[in-house]
């Protein structure tokens, strides 16, 4: 549990430092990621097209990620 808690945290931290590098760096090349309201995709460079194409939080919001 306590990797996961660490990946989830890499990941949360790419997103407050808008770090593609960093986010990427937490998932294997072929990984499955599933994001809500969107079909599940796979591999960096789908990844990578998620996290430049996210939508930003609104004002106060922050990023959560609940490894399960």
């Amino acid at each position: 549990m306590a990797a996961l808690g660490e990946l989830a945290e890499t990941v949360k931290r790419s997103y407050a430092e808008n770090d593609v590098d960093l986010y990427l760096s937490a998932f294997d090349l072929d990984a499955i990621v599933s994001v809500p309201g969107s079909p599940p995709v796979r591999g960096h460079v789908d990844l990578e097209n998620i996290f430049r194409n996210r939508p930003e939080l609104p004002p106060g919001a922050t990023f959560e990620v609940m490894p399960l």
